[in-house]
């Protein structure tokens, strides 16, 4: 009888899995709410954020040209520091355990965490004006430094006391990594790779042809401004944890990608559920396995399985994310920088729960279909945002019809010369008299002209035409970003609404957390539409108050 029960017992089992695999069961990321942690007295806004991992548990924060450190149990404390810049970045590198680096766009400093100094160990003045991107030590040569700059990169053999340029390489170099005996860079729209820091392989490309490694002559750019000195640059980190095997993941301006053979071959990364494509910074969560990413535009959380991000921004009071890293302890905590100040959530492994089968009343369902059948389409949001920002073509054609109409219409000048000339002439005399000057009658001109002409050339070809061109592409471009971005917000809402139906929560507030992220995206879309989302929604559930039942909670 006892050995019955077991074998039923395992044919459970192996029925619950066998149904997780079949129809996919709901991970519930255990990630709490966001929570304001004790803030360091700084005089601005923050701008850049480090877990030291040697020091455990140490977090380092920059705020203007000021330095601060907390233990996990003490308080903030304050180093002694004169940048020549505003800091942009801190880094620790394995080199230097007991050190960390801080980069603004003139200069780079070590720090050392026992007497809380640094010292300024790099001035950009050095390499004649050049803007620092990035710093890297090479772990088989601790005395080998290599700085990439706006300029390209420049090495050191000596710890930073003479520096010459790399090669001929003269394109903005933004990110220098270390793996084991390999040296990753990043120069303008390409990943570079080396074993040997002589020759290096392309690996990766965000351009559709990739120029040549060593160029010829010194490539002219823009200067970006002071603040931002990143702002126009592709490549962000290189995020390579440390157990084997183990994928890469690459943060660039147009995606987040990753590598299974050691960046060998990459892939682009599912962009579902993410506001913004362009990941400034990857933190990974050893315990839990967890990918975060952080952009412009909120934190997520990588889900694999459902091969899409979830936002992260319960209790976050602003989205722009300006640090991210995880606190390493007993548990693991994500710490992230927003010009609010620091925020800190603890990450817990996911729970999963099996499918619920809901008894759902009578006709529930028909309301739901109804429901979707009856909002907006994404064409008809389409529609209305491009309505709304006013970038139809139909503006463009109107403008190469009128150039063109231009040359049957005349050009009507006139012009007018009213002069007014005395007339004098002279009377010369003899030796002994006086010449004597002789007073006419005025020379008075009262005249007009008028001319008319036709530019009848434009009706074949306006030189407006040309204008009109690089507006069009602005707008074009301009366009594709507002309809990539409604569409991705529509998808979400209606992801999300199938969700909030079909996958009950176990709480009422977690339910009433779903229903205020739902009121969210419609706004968000409302301000694509002016509106237009949320009047078409007032409409049907005017028409339809059955139709809000949807959405009560259910036990």
């Amino acid at each position: 009888m006892e050995r019955e029960h077991k074998v039923r017992y395992r044919w459970i089992i192996l029925a619950i899995m066998l149904g997780c695999r079949i129809a996919g069961c709901v991970p519930r990321p255990a990630f709490a709410s966001w929570e304001k942690t004790a803030q360091p007295p700084a005089a601005g806004p923050f701008t850049a954020l480090l877990t030291h991992p040697f020091d455990r548990g140490r977090i380092i924060a920059a705020s203007g040209n000021q330095i601060f450190s907390k233990a996990p149990a003490g308080a903030w404390e304050s180093f002694t520091y004169d940048p020549a810049a505003p800091i942009r970045k801190l880094l620790y590198l394995k080199e230097a355990p007991r050190d960390f680096f801080i980069l603004t766009t003139k200069s780079i400093s070590r720090c050392r965490l026992e007497n809380k100094r640094c010292v300024e160990i790099y001035r950009a003045s050095q390499l004649r004006g050049s803007r620092i991107l990035a710093f890297a030590i090479d772990p088989e040569d601790h005395e080998h430094w290599f700085i990439g700059t706006n300029k390209g990169l420049f090495e050191s053999d000596d710890s930073g006391k003479t520096w010459f340029g790399f090669g001929n390489l003269k394109k903005p170099v933004s990110l220098l990594h270390f793996w084991r005996n390999r040296f990753f860079l990043a120069a303008a729209g390409t990943l570079y790779e080396s074993e040997d820091r002589a020759h290096f392989d392309s690996i990766f490309s965000l351009r559709d042809t990739v120029d040549g490694f060593f160029a010829e002559s010194e490539e002219s750019f823009s200067e970006e401004p002071e603040a931002s000195p990143a702002g126009a640059l592709l490549y962000y980190e290189l995020l390579t944890p440390d157990q084997t095997p183990h994928p890469f993941w690459l943060a660039t301006r147009e995606g987040i990608f990753e590598s299974r053979n050691e960046g060998k071959t990459w892939q682009a990364l599912p962009e579902s559920g993410l506001r913004s494509i362009e990941a400034r910074f990857l933190a990974w969560s050893g315990k839990t396995r967890k990918l975060f990413a952080g952009t412009s535009k909120g934190i997520y959380a990588y889900l694999p399985r459902h091969s899409k991000w979830q936002e992260l921004y319960q209790g976050l009071e602003n989205e722009n994310v300006l640090g991210l890293a995880i606190f390493k302890g007993e548990s693991e905590t994500l710490l992230t920088l927003s010009p609010a100040g620091f925020f800190s959530s603890l990450i817990l492994p996911d729970q999963i729960h099996l499918p619920v089968e809901r008894e759902m009343a009578p006709g529930r369902n028909t309301l739901f279909q109804e429901l979707l059948r009856l909002e907006p389409t994404a064409q008809d949001i389409q529609k209305g945002a491009i309505r709304y920002a006013n970038v139809k073509n139909g503006k463009i054609k109107r403008w190469h019809a009128a150039s063109r109409f231009g040359g049957l219409l005349p050009t009507f000048s006139v012009g007018k010369d009213f002069s007014h000339n005395p007339s004098i002439d002279i009377d010369r005399g003899g030796t002994a008299d006086k010449d004597a000057y002789i007073q006419g009658p005025d020379y008075v001109r009262n005249a007009w002209d008028m001319n008319v002409s036709w530019h009848l050339s434009d009706l074949l070809y306006s030189s407006a035409q040309t204008s009109i061109d690089s507006r069009e592409k602005l707008m074009v471009e301009l366009r594709n970003d507002i309809l990539a971005e409604v569409t991705r917000i529509f998808y979400e809402r209606r992801r999300l609404e199938l969700e909030i139906f079909y996958s009950p929560t176990p709480t009422e507030r977690e339910h009433l957390e779903k229903i205020l992220r739902l009121d969210e995206l419609a706004s968000l879309l409302d301000g694509f539409t002016n509106g237009f989302f949320s009047k078409r929604l007032g409409k049907i559930y005017e028409d339809r108050p059955a139709l809000r039942k949807i959405w009560d909670y259910q036990k």
